[in-house]
């Protein structure tokens, strides 16, 4: 079981990460200038968000806290989300606790779909042959690459354009892929040269 410190450390931290999500977002943006545009696209990016649950599960030694910790991570970094969010936006007058429980339950389903992602990659975390940055490495760059062509796959079933409404949407997607094959292929080749090393220095028997 983690000390209480150390999930005390992970709650805040991803609370902290919700913030900084909800200012990257622009929340209080016009919507319509590029830049508005460019900072919304980038902050419904959903990939940093399963990045957070992973990175929470590493701090525990079983799968099963793993997934706990990714579950209490993910919900706090939402709430620190909403809270900045709540802060910024007008609802037509509400007092600060209002607008927040408005907010939350306008967008519950992030939290229903939270209470998914948090704990599956929290668990993933147990996941520990690789050291622990090539192993972070491989599922940041997966998932960015992932994400555009599960959302594309999503938008066709649903008939919904998720990907590539606009340039600016399609220009971030488009660098989420390349970042994210570049962060892949690193990480690949660095897993695979540790790999190479550790068998020449493991003595060879008769």
């Amino acid at each position: 079981m983690p000390n209480r410190l150390r999930v005390v450390v992970i709650l805040v931290a991803a609370f902290g990460f919700g913030l900084l999500a909800a200012w990257v977002k622009g929340q209080d943006g016009d919507g319509r200038s590029v830049v508005s545009l460019l900072r919304s696209d980038i902050g419904n990016l959903s990939a940093p968000w399963l990045v957070v649950a992973f990175l929470a599960g590493t701090c525990a030694t079983r799968s099963a806290w793993g997934a706990v910790l990714g579950l209490v991570a993910t919900l706090s970094a939402l709430l620190g989300f909403y809270v900045l969010t709540s802060l910024v936006v007008d609802l037509g007058g509400y007092g600060l606790p209002e607008t927040f429980a408005r907010e939350l339950w306008a967008n519950r389903l992030y939290f229903v779909s939270g209470a998914v992602s948090g704990p599956l990659f929290g668990a993933l975390a147990d996941w520990r042959q690789p050291p622990f940055a090539l192993r972070a490495s491989v599922l940041a760059g997966a998932l960015m690459v992932g994400e555009p062509i599960v959302m594309t796959i999503i938008g066709l079933q649903s008939r919904v354009t998720l990907v590539g409404s606009n340039a600016i949407s399609s220009g971030v997607y488009i660098a989420e892929i390349a970042v994210g094959l570049v962060t892949l292929f690193v990480a690949l080749d660095f897993w695979g040269l540790a790999r190479a090393t550790d068998s020449r220095q493991r003595p060879n028997r008769l």
